[in-house]
C-alpha cells in the first residue's frame, strides 16, 4: 500500500507518515513509530475530508496506544 501513496492529486502525506509509524512499530522502533504518530498527527489538516480526518485519528490512537512508554 506505502509505493502506492506517491504522487496523485491529494496530499497523502498524513496517511504515508502513519504506514511508516506503523512499520517502525513493527519493526520494534517504539520511539521512531512515536515521532511519526506524532508528525501524522500536525498533518492531518492536509487530509482532504473530515471524516478521513477521524478515521486516520482513530488509527493513530491506536498505533500511539500500542507504542506507550
Amino acid at each position: 500500500w506505502r509505493p502506492h501513496c506517491e504522487g496523485g492529486l491529494l496530499d497523502l502525506s498524513p496517511y504515508r507518515l502513519w504506514l511508516d509509524a506503523e512499520a517502525a512499530a513493527m519493526a520494534g522502533n517504539g520511539g521512531q513509530a512515536r515521532r511519526l504518530v506524532g508528525e501524522a498527527r500536525a498533518a492531518l489538516p492536509r487530509v482532504h475530508d473530515r471524516s478521513s480526518v477521524v478515521v486516520l485519528g482513530e488509527y493513530l490512537d491506536a498505533l500511539e496506544g500500542r507504542v506507550a512508554r
